[in-house]
């Protein structure tokens, strides 16, 4: 998914509606592997033998790796940064494990930091604004709550 997107972006291309349908995807994806535990390495058939062994991958680093590499070509496409805003909004919807709370932040924080200036409308900078102010009203809401 974050290739298809890498692409839609690209200057060749610039097919934001491509982009953004992905990243939904992408979202979807992410919110259903936050609930699942990642971090085994033996992952045995029905018969509790091991069939596959492998390094475990962990959440936050297939969070990172997806939105850093979008993040890095949706430069000065307003669209698509919102729609990343949007996507963090409702992976927190999704009303995520607690340990997972982190993870999310430090995207929100990172998307805040590259994004800030990128916005040629005003318009553009307030709904950003506004969508990451809900993702982060979202996570103070739940950290209290757990």
């Amino acid at each position: 998914m974050v290739k298809i997107v890498v692409r839609a972006l690209s200057l060749g291309i610039k097919d934001q509606f491509t982009a953004m349908n992905c990243i939904d995807k992408l979202s979807d994806a992410l919110g259903f592997l936050s609930k699942r535990q990642l971090n085994k390495s033996n992952w045995p058939d029905q018969n509790d033998v091991d069939r596959v062994i492998a390094k475990p991958e962990f959440y936050h680093s297939i969070v990172n790796s997806c939105f850093n590499l979008i993040r890095k070509n949706a430069a000065g496409q307003e669209a698509v940064i919102i729609r990343m805003a949007v996507s963090v909004v409702r992976l927190i919807s999704l009303k995520l494990p607690p340990r997972r709370h982190v993870e999310i932040n430090d995207v929100l924080a990172t998307l805040r930091e590259s994004f800030a200036d990128q916005f040629h409308y005003e318009q553009g900078l307030l709904d950003f604004n506004q969508r990451c102010a809900l993702a982060q009203c979202l996570l103070n809401h739940m950290a209290k709550n757990n």
